[in-house]
């Protein structure tokens, strides 16, 4: 992606740091004019499509809010709708901006993934008028749609019982300035996860708020660690201590000081229906900073590790020319100690515009307007040290960006028109980091060195979003890096609920995939196979749900299939080709042999109170998982064994199919010892259009013998004779919708809520 010219956007941000990438692998560039939602696709260089997507937001809020307004109707009628100002001076209320300029884009964030309709990304979007929005997608790729419009309870917590503001105070609370999300609130992976978001604003106010897809958003606290405007606010990771949950919040304000606030909270939760609720949210100032430097904080950036047992808060300001760079240790008894350090710009006096941290955290990398880079190692005590090799890399690559960009603009010039091409002056916008800290994302723009020149006007307004890597491409020991990172999260049991996955995944197949190289993706596939194919099957007492998607080895899985549908317009090497082609077949076979071999198992431990309630619904069930695992080219022993064990057990609770139960068990006996049993499963239920039996084939059609074809699910491998059906949001695979009744199949479809192949979404 670091070899592909920029993307030209028009506009200008209204504030530095105004990219940001999230947990999705998207990167949101709010513009004045504008907010453009990017997500890198693989394409190979030779191919004409576009390496990205591009879309917007569906609902651009235009016009004056109701909220602000403090006049009559009557005056309303008189004045005109835009005539607010004057409302104001004839209240003897001092003018706000936000009446006598037009409304733009503020400030956009987005939230930790898992918060949608989709378990997607929220976007939080701020303007001038001070409304603030989420948008989320309801389709993968399509544009952002309003989910939710916070601005009516943020003026209802304002003004209470009354329904017009009557004094500037109210005013400056209504006016939100910057927002920011807290990490995901985790107190079971099964259940519902919301976030919290922080308003900022202009009384120095920050209010916090709870927001969940299902429950939209509910106000929790608020808190007063300022005096004036808030303009940033930064959470870190929680502590959880059993319900209890606590976090802080780093904030600026404009008159130059800084502020640590603690927020604990608990949760409560409905295990039944799912819902989390929390309560008893306590914000409390712990520290204040700078008090009598009056120096405006133009950009904060928080790293810290406190949800692994960490101590430590490491953070950036930059005031002009000034980082201050700060260490804030806490203990286990929430005492505070902080240090602090002072790094001056020798060559910009424009201050920051991007400040990103490595994983952990031992290295800070800044970023100047004037498209410089300063790499610092920084220790748990603040102090810190120039890494000039780095710096001198990095600020190579930048360089060579914009000149790739520079000279692509004067060929296109030289083409189209007559104008003649200045010396231009590249300046930085905004960097932003992806997930592993292998790629940047640089808003930047190439200014004429001359006053006077040639450009067209409309030049003036365009601005790049382009790439940089920061590691040569194949380097073995990234290569190495990168395998173990994905070997990190295949293992952890959260993997598909609440880790950034999208984000890691896309990032390690846009350094490793080559067209030509194909060193690098064996050797990542070989890790990735390796994981899957080791251990055996583990036995254990937990929800069906966990023991489905929670296996290191499915996960290992449910990532090579997901590399299959994301590279298939990428035209990798032949070797890399077959390579994939083969792990993927053998990844698909396993995860429908454990999936089966799970489900038989979570009925083997049943009680013999609930095997005496199986029907005859439940014993098609049963020998369709059967099957599942019977008809795979390899069938894997821990699976067949699962059959075998299985079976025996349910003969005497299902008479009635006794025979059929007794033929899984030998032809699971026969594969077991290596031979072929040679002969062709039967159907198990019954065609809707001729009532013959339905026979599966290519684990996701049923045909009969009249021919007629039918989808079957996904999870049940029931024939599909509906509408109303449940699709993975990336792989397309269908499944059915779970009922009201008891049975086998509705206790399967209740607890599977993903995609047993790709762990995606189900909508």
């Amino acid at each position: 992606m670091e070899y592909r010219p920029a993307i030209s956007l028009l506009g200008q941000p209204y504030f530095t740091d105004s990219v940001q990438w999230n947990e999705d692998d998207q990167l949101a560039i709010c513009l004045q004019n504008g907010i453009h939602i990017m997500t890198p696709v693989f394409v190979d260089l030779r191919s004409e499509e576009d390496a990205h997507n591009h879309v917007g937001l569906n609902e651009l809020r235009k016009g004056k809010p109701n909220a602000p307004s403090i006049m009559t109707e009557k005056e309303t009628k008189i004045s005109g709708p835009n005539s607010c100002a004057l409302a104001l001076l004839v209240q003897n209320i001092p003018i706000q901006p936000s009446i006598v300029i037009s409304e733009t884009y503020r400030h956009a964030r987005w939230s930790p993934t898992g918060l949608s309709k989709l378990n997607g990304c929220v976007l939080a979007v701020i303007t001038t008028y001070h409304q603030v929005t989420l948008y989320s997608t309801t389709k993968l790729g399509e544009y952002l749609d309003t989910c939710f419009d916070i601005t009516p309870l943020i003026k209802e917590h304002v003004l209470g019982s009354k329904d017009k503001f009557s004094t500037s105070d109210e005013l400056d609370h209504f006016h939100t300035l910057c927002c920011g999300w807290s990490s995901l609130i985790i107190p079971d992976l099964f259940v519902q996860k919301p976030a919290l978001i922080a308003l900022g604003n202009k009384s120095g106010e920050i209010t916090i708020w709870s927001y969940h897809s299902d429950l939209g958003a509910q106000f929790c606290t608020s808190f007063r660690p300022h005096q004036s405007f808030v303009n940033s606010v930064e959470w870190t990771q929680w502590r959880v201590n059993g319900n209890r949950y606590t976090a802080y919040i780093i904030s600026t304000c404009a008159d130059g000081t800084s502020a640590l606030t603690s927020v604990e909270l608990e949760t409560k939760v409905d295990h039944d229906t799912g819902e989390t609720t929390i309560q008893s949210v306590i914000a409390t100032i712990k520290k204040t900073w700078f008090e009598s430097d009056s120096s405006y904080i133009s950009l904060l950036s928080v790293w810290n590790d406190l949800k692994n047992g960490g101590n430590v808060i490491k953070t950036v300001l930059c005031k002009n020319a000034r980082v201050q760079i700060g260490s804030i240790i806490i203990d286990d008894d929430d005492d505070i100690v902080d240090n602090w350090s002072e790094y001056y710009l020798e060559h910009s006096t424009m201050g920051l515009t991007g400040v990103n941290w490595s994983v952990d955290g031992s290295q800070v990398y800044l970023y100047t307007y004037d498209c410089q880079n300063i790499s610092l190692y920084v220790d748990d005590n603040a102090k810190y040290t120039y890494n000039s090799k780095l710096s001198a890399k990095t600020n190579e690559r930048l360089l060579n960006k914009m000149n790739q960009q520079w000279l692509i603009d004067q060929d296109k010039m030289d083409r189209e028109t007559q104008a003649t091409t200045n010396a231009v002056v590249p300046k930085t916008w905004s960097v932003e980091d992806s997930a592993t800290g292998l790629f940047s994302a640089v808003l930047f723009t190439l200014r004429p060195e001359l006053d006077m020149h040639f450009f067209p006007r409309n030049k003036l307004d365009i601005i790049y979003l382009g790439f940089i890597a920061h590691r040569e491409r194949q380097d073995p020991n990234t290569i190495q890096e990168v395998s173990h990172t994905t070997e990190k999260y295949i293992k952890d049991p959260a993997i598909f609920y609440t880790l950034p996955i999208q984000a890691i995944l896309y990032e390690i197949l846009q350094y490793i995939i080559d067209e030509d190289e194909s060193d690098g993706m064996i050797k990542w596939l070989d890790g990735v196979d390796n994981i899957m194919s080791q251990g055996h099957y583990k036995e254990s007492t937990d929800s069906l749900a966990k023991k489905v998607f929670c296996d290191d080895r499915a996960s290992a899985a449910r990532i090579l299939l997901r590399v299959q549908f994301n590279l298939q317009n990428y035209e990798l090497a032949e070797d890399a080709i077959r390579k994939l082609s083969k792990v993927c077949r053998k990844a698909k076979s396993f995860l429908n042999q454990q999936f089966a071999a799970t489900v038989l198992d979570y009925i083997y431990s049943l009680s013999d109170d609930r095997l005496q309630k199986l029907d005859e619904d439940d014993a098609v069930i049963i020998l369709l998982l059967c099957d599942r695992i019977l008809t795979q080219e390899e069938p894997i022993p821990f699976a067949l064994e699962q059959i075998q064990t299985t079976c025996k057990r349910l003969q005497s609770y299902l008479p009635q199919v006794s025979q059929e139960l007794e033929k899984e068990v030998e032809i699971a006996t026969l594969l077991l010892d290596g031979q072929d049993p040679q002969e062709t499963l039967p159907g198990r239920e019954k065609c809707p259009g001729c009532q013959e039996l339905v026979i599966v084939e290519k684990d996701r059609l049923g045909v009969c013998p009249s021919m007629h074809i039918w989808g079957c699910c996904n999870m049940t491998r029931r024939v599909l004779t509906s509408s109303r059906l449940r699709t993975c949001i990336l792989c397309g695979e269908k499944s059915l919708i779970p009922g009201e009744s008891s049975g086998l199949s509705e206790l399967i479809l209740q607890e599977c809520q993903k995609c047993i192949l790709c762990g995606s979404s189900l909508l």
